[in-house]
């Protein structure tokens, strides 16, 4: 039914101005999801309340949600007819405005709520929303309407909670959905009469590379769709999430910055959520259905469960041919009111923005059904009784009140019940009140004891005293008010928030789901960025809580932002873990080890090492650490007590490193000690100690001018393999053999060293044997060439010498020193496999091949007379 009412009319359950049904024409309603909400419709000017129906009017008509009222706007009249156009009552919030109003962390109901009270005047509509994310907006010389709906401004509603709007007379909701998926299935068809498809497979993402802030990437770079396979090719696209920081490098100490395993887990929790909810991996998607033509149709009966939709339903459209569902919500539609039923539908996945989808949250729907006789029941029961019992009492009506009262006459009756134009009341101290007891007509209740089983409000408000100290039961949550100011509330998906004084939100306690797995529900303790969270026990001495265990995030109170704990942590056979792979393998912990020898020991225990580091700086520096099979030190190792090697460190004198009593460094083994040179992964004897008093050499050694003092030489040895020995002295034997060697002693007094070589480029320059070097630049070089041309000794020094030719050309040179003073006697060691007499040895010293294991005596007569002066000798 159709009704038309006075512009100011307030009352809408009677028959108003008249009833339109039997003449109006062309009547359509037209929707568009938080956009437009008009009504047209054509009446002849003449027909009764033709010439009624003017500007401002209300007419009440029947929409897929129920009556609703629309405000005439444009009556014009043509030959006879009048074309009407109205706006949804909803528009009425034009006419109002909003000065200036600043919404600092609102939910969208707390949004709402400020905004109403913001109104240049009081207004008749109320609002609501189950939006919960919490944003800011500053509104400066707006109107209501404004802010709801102008999504081109970026601090609308629309912009920063999102939602979908829903116009209830005087009730405006902003919904996280409007409507629902009733399981309503089309196919979708080509070349139907009445259906129109419009598809963009190339608006397609199957494949998502998320980008945070300052180019932040995923390891695997990539998330993909379960759609990708529905396609011919993966359809990749970059998206930028640049609010999701890293703390790392530049960026590690920023408020705004999160842990890098934490980013990562969101950049991926974010591209899910583009195919999981926003479903960017089907086409964007829009389908008319005009159900006149369609009905035209054999597939009409295909569509006919269209009429069982609304507003922001979700329907399926079926691409059999492509082999996917695209979900699409109802975002406009026409209906006919007088008949009841829709003529257009359009669907739509291209307003998924909507919808806060960020923000979605599972909600939590109690159930009291199976309640035994409880004090809701007993109520009930004493109320009938109550009531069945009340006989005797006196009813005096009169035009504008009834009274029923315990006495016959209003001046003795105390007891008295009221009803009047204004509403209902019940007094016990008599007729002029007070009442306790009260409905009244604008909708208020007044009752000392409400007994229900389910009370559906906007707000129920408790107070303790008069300075503000309230609680509040919201739709987005309880909320306790100390002194005017929130600081607790039990929002509507289960979490306490807290506040401090100026209701800035400190953190919270409740249900929460993971980053990276929002199907993956918990309990969370939370705080806010610079806040700290405390486990406290109450000290009675101080009349404080002494913090045991504190979560801080302001590294102003103790000089880091950390965990910090004040009192002995207990592991009891436990593990505390080191591990960011989330593959629930314990790779690096510490843990109390039991051992075979029934000791119970503390451990370090790592799969890839431990590091031992000092701080320089920020610098992190690595001195020791364990690495594979063996441990190391990069700085100086002190080990006042020695290092025993003999397995279990017990017996240092055994194998070990020690210091004696007089402060000497030892060395100690009870079997033998080598030192060895290493070469290309094998080790090689050089020096060791088997014995006591005895020392074996495998190799040359070098003194460099330097004397071994207090030794006797049983004999020398000769290297057939060494050129040049890396140190020479003459001995005061007899030559008894001439060797071929390319050094040797010519005479007690001269030496010569033998060597060939060649010029190249005309120079050459030769160094002198070791052995000849810094002894003196006396020295002479003679050269004989192999070949034409003039060559010449153009430098000597004591080093090197050069010679120079005409030409490129090959020669041998001789080299000869005479050395005037008494040389010292040094025995000179060297390797070898097999030992022969030498130049050097002492006459009829050794035989002609001897091993090296051998033992000559040596006459040490043969050396008595020779004077060694060794004070200056010995190296400081």
């Amino acid at each position: 039914m159709i009704t038309l009412y006075k512009p100011n009319e307030t009352d809408f359950t009677h028959n108003g101005i008249g009833i339109l049904d039997n003449n109006i024409y062309e009547a359509e309603i037209e929707e568009i999801l938080n956009g437009v909400y008009t009504l047209s419709f054509k009446y002849p000017l003449f027909a009764p309340h033709g010439l009624e129906i003017d500007g401002q009017c209300l007419v009440k008509v029947p929409t897929p949600d129920g009556d609703q009222l629309f405000r005439v706007a444009n009556p014009h009249p043509t030959d006879g007819v009048l074309n009407v156009f109205c706006y949804h009552i909803f528009y009425d919030l034009v006419d109002n405005f909003i000065e200036d109003t600043n919404i600092v962390g609102k939910t969208g109901f707390g949004a709402l709520d400020q905004v109403k009270g913001a109104l240049q005047y009081p207004t008749k509509f109320d609002f609501y929303s189950d939006v919960s994310r919490v944003a800011n907006a500053r509104l400066v010389r707006k109107n209501p309407v404004e802010f709801l709906l102008d999504g081109g401004q970026n601090n609308s509603f629309l912009s920063r909670w999102g939602g979908e709007l829903k116009r209830d007379n005087f009730d405006v909701r902003m919904l996280n959905n409007r409507g629902r998926d009733r399981g309503v299935v089309i196919q979708h068809k080509k070349d139907l009469l009445g259906y129109e498809s419009d598809v963009d497979w190339q608006s397609v993402i199957t494949k998502i590379m998320p980008q945070g802030f300052d180019g932040l990437l995923l390891p695997e770079k990539y998330v993909t769709s379960t759609l990708v396979n529905k396609y011919i090719n993966p359809k990749i696209r970059k998206i930028d999430f640049p609010n999701i920081k890293a703390a790392v490098g530049d960026y590690a100490n920023d408020e705004d910055a999160i842990p890098l395993p934490d980013a990562l887990n969101k950049l991926r929790a974010e591209a899910l959520a583009m195919f999981n909810e926003q479903h960017v991996d089907q086409p964007l998607a829009t389908y008319k259905i005009k159900f006149q033509e369609l009905s035209q149709t054999e597939e009409y009966k295909d569509f006919a469960v269209m009429q069982r939709v609304y507003m922001g339903d979700t329907v399926t459209v079926q691409h059999l041919e492509e082999g996917i569902d695209v979900k699409a919500k109802v975002v406009s539609y026409k209906y006919d009111p007088l008949n009841d039923e829709y003529t257009d539908i359009t669907l739509g996945n291209y307003k998924e923005s909507f919808t806060d989808v960020a923000n979605k949250v599972d909600r939590i729907q109690d159930n009291l059904d199976g309640l035994e006789t409880s004090f809701l029941e007993k109520a009930k029961d004493r109320a009938t009784d109550l009531i069945n019992s009340g006989f005797g009492g006196h009813v005096r009506i009169y035009p504008e009140r009834i009274l029923i009262m315990d006495t016959e006459k209003e001046s003795t009756a105390k007891k008295v019940w009221q009803w009047n134009i204004n509403g209902l009341g019940y007094s016990k101290t008599g007729i002029n009140g007070p009442y306790g007891l009260a409905m009244t007509m604008d909708g208020s209740i007044v009752a000392d004891f409400i007994t229900t089983g389910k009370l559906n409000a906007a707000m129920v408000q408790t107070g303790f005293n008069e300075f503000g100290s309230i609680i509040k039961l919201l739709p987005e949550g309880l909320e306790s008010r100390v002194n005017g100011k929130r600081r607790m509330q039990l929002d509507n998906v289960g979490r306490l928030n807290i506040f401090d004084n100026d209701e800035t939100m400190i953190g919270f306690l409740g249900y929460q789901g993971k980053a990276n797995n929002p199907s993956m529900k918990g309990v969370s303790v939370a705080i806010r960025p610079n806040r700290f969270l405390s486990l406290s026990v109450y000290n009675e001495g101080t009349d404080f809580y002494n913090p045991y265990f504190e979560i801080v995030d302001n590294p102003n109170l103790y000089g880091i932002a950390g965990n910090h704990l004040w009192k002995d942590l207990m592991f009891n056979r436990t593990k505390a873990v080191f591990n960011d792979s989330g593959d629930g393998v314990a790779r690096n912990f510490i843990q109390e080890l039991t051992y075979t020898d029934g000791m119970k020991r503390l451990a370090l225990i790592s799969d890839q090492g431990i590091d031992f580091a000092r701080l320089n700086g920020d610098a992190k520096i690595i001195v020791s650490g364990v690495r594979g099979e063996y441990s190391f030190s990069n700085a100086t190792f002190y080990a006042n007590g020695g290092i025993g090697l003999d397995g279990f460190g017990t017996n240092i004198i055994n194998n070990g490193i020690f210091k004696t009593s007089g402060s000497s460094l030892a060395v100690s083994s009870a079997t033998k000690t080598m030192l060895c040179y290493a070469l290309n992964g094998s080790f090689y004897e050089v020096f060791s100690v088997a014995h006591k008093n005895n020392i074996d050499a495998y190799g040359e050694l070098n003194m460099h001018n330097w004397a071994i003092v207090n030794t006797s030489l049983n004999r020398t040895v000769v290297n057939n393999n060494i050129d040049q020995p890396m140190s020479f002295a003459r001995s005061l034997a007899k030559v008894n053999a001439t060797k071929n060697m390319s050094s040797v002693m010519s005479s007690s007094e001269t030496f010569t060293h033998i060597g060939e070589d060649e010029t190249t480029d005309g120079k050459v320059k030769i160094d002198l044997p070791i052995f000849f070097q810094n002894e003196t630049s006396d020295y002479h070089v003679f050269i004989s060439k192999y070949g034409h041309g003039d060559i010449w000794v153009s430098e000597r020094n004591a080093k090197y010498f050069i010679v120079e030719s005409d030409n490129d050309i090959s020669f041998s040179y001789e080299i000869k020193i005479v050395k005037e003073e008494e040389l010292s006697i040094r025995p000179m060691l060297a390797r070898s496999i097999k030992a022969r007499s030498s130049i050097f040895d002492m006459a009829g010293d050794m035989p002609e091949e001897v091993t090296v294991d051998s033992e000559i005596g040596i006459d040490e007569s043969e050396y008595k007379g020779v004077q060694i002066d060794y004070e200056n000798q010995i190296n400081p």
